[in-house]
């Protein structure tokens, strides 16, 4: 079983590193909404709301596995002029991984206050998605060049106006 569980989990790994890496190419369209699309249709996020909660070395190297590619694609998005440099990239890798993938085990709580339930196959057709990705992108923008949000803000609301507006 545990030789089964380590497949799954480089699988899961290369699904998001593939995605990631197509999500920042050195072209003026970053499409970070196209790669939450892919992931979710994957039913990665649902794997990966099971599975982090183990105490595991198996969870370790994945979590390692994971946090390594992060390094490679957040490089990528510096080359590509999409992510804003730092001088220690594998700690931004490490606590960007982290955060993400914290968020996935508090999916409940992500359903409650966004309206967006991170395990579903179609991710950007929940009610608080584009909340959801808007409130992402305020929290990293430090990280994400500010044409990025210019780029990003007027199809996250034109995804709103397509939904109930949420309460605050």
């Amino acid at each position: 079983m545990a030789e089964l569980l380590r497949a799954c989990d480089a699988h899961i790994a290369e699904v998001i590193r593939a995605s990631k890496r197509e999500s920042i190419t050195p072209s003026p369209s970053f499409d970070a909404i196209g790669a939450l699309r892919s992931i979710g249709s994957d039913h990665v996020l649902a794997y990966l709301t099971r599975r982090l909660g183990a105490d595991s070395p198996e969870i370790d190297g994945l979590i390692d596995l994971l946090v390594a590619d992060a390094v490679g694609y957040l490089r990528d998005g510096v080359d590509a002029g999409v992510v804003t440099p730092t001088s220690d990239l594998p700690g931004r890798a490490a606590l960007a991984t982290i955060v993400a993938l914290g968020s996935l085990t508090m999916h409940r709580h992500l359903a409650r206050y966004f309206e967006v339930d991170v395990r579903s196959e179609d991710l950007a057709s929940q009610p608080g998605f584009a909340r959801y990705v808007r409130a992402q992108l305020d929290l990293f923008s430090g990280v994400v060049e500010p044409k990025v949000l210019d780029e990003y803000l007027p199809l996250l609301e034109e995804i709103e106006e397509h939904h109930e507006p949420h309460p605050d």
